[in-house]
C-alpha cells in the first residue's frame, strides 16, 4: 500500500536534486518478505523492469533538462544570489559557478 505516494516522493526528491530523466517503476506486492511474493507478481516485476531498463539503455547520454528542471534552477539561482537560505548551500552554489554563468547541464 502507498506505492504511488512512495514513489511520488522519491521522484520529487530527485527532481529537486536536479535529475534531469527519472524512470519510476511502482509494483504492489502484498507481501513482507520476498519469498511470500507470489509468482505471477515476480514475472511482472521481471516484464517490467526489464521493459524499464530497454528505456534506460535506449536513452543513456540523451537526456537534457526539462522545462520544468531549468525555472527550479534559476528560482533557486535567484535565492543563491540574494544569500540563499543557509551558508552551506550558498557556498556550494557559489564554488560550481552556478549562481554566476555555469549550469549544471553544460
Amino acid at each position: 500500500m502507498g506505492t504511488k505516494k512512495a514513489v511520488k516522493g522519491i521522484k520529487d526528491s530527485l527532481f529537486f536534486w536536479g535529475i534531469s530523466k527519472i524512470y519510476t517503476l511502482g509494483i504492489n506486492v502484498y507481501s513482507v518478505t520476498w519469498n511470500d511474493v507470489s509468482e505471477k507478481v515476480k514475472e511482472k516485476i521481471d516484464k517490467k523492469t526489464d521493459k524499464t531498463a530497454r528505456k534506460i539503455l535506449k536513452n543513456v547520454g540523451k537526456t537534457k533538462p526539462t522545462i520544468k528542471t531549468k525555472l527550479w534552477f534559476y528560482g533557486v539561482r535567484m535565492l543563491q544570489k540574494k544569500g540563499g537560505l543557509n551558508k552551506v548551500d550558498n557556498e556550494y552554489w557559489n564554488m560550481k559557478g552556478y549562481t554566476k554563468d555555469k549550469r549544471p547541464w553544460l
